[in-house]
C-alpha cells in the first residue's frame, strides 16, 4: 500500500473488488441465472482478492493508533493485534 496509490486508495479499490465480488455470487445464485460459473469468479477471485488486500491494509491503521511514546507501547500492539485478529477471524 505504500505506492503512489497509498493506503486509502489501495482499500478503496480493494473494498470495490471485494463489493464487487459480493454482488457477483448474489446475481450467480439467483433463480433464472445459477451460474456457477460467475459464482466461482465472484468467490474465489474477487472477494479473494478483496479480503486479501483489505485486511493488512486496515490494520496498519489501528497500529497508526498507538502512540510510540506510552510507556507500555509494545504490549498495547500485541493487545491490539491479538483482539483485531481475533475479531477479523471470528
Amino acid at each position: 500500500a505504500e505506492t503512489p496509490l497509498g493506503r486509502y486508495r489501495t482499500i478503496m479499490a480493494l473494498v470495490a473488488v471485494y463489493v464487487a465480488g459480493c454482488f457477483l455470487a448474489a446475481i450467480a445464485t439467483h433463480l433464472g441465472i445459477e451460474s456457477v460459473p460467475l459464482y466461482f469468479v465472484g468467490t474465489f477471485f474477487f472477494i479473494a482478492l478483496g479480503t486479501g488486500g483489505i485486511k493488512p491494509n486496515v490494520c496498519t491503521f489501528g497500529a497508526d493508533q498507538i502512540d510510540p511514546a506510552l510507556p507500555d507501547v509494545d504490549k498495547r500492539k500485541e493487545s491490539f493485534f491479538m483482539y483485531f485478529y481475533l475479531m477479523i477471524n471470528v
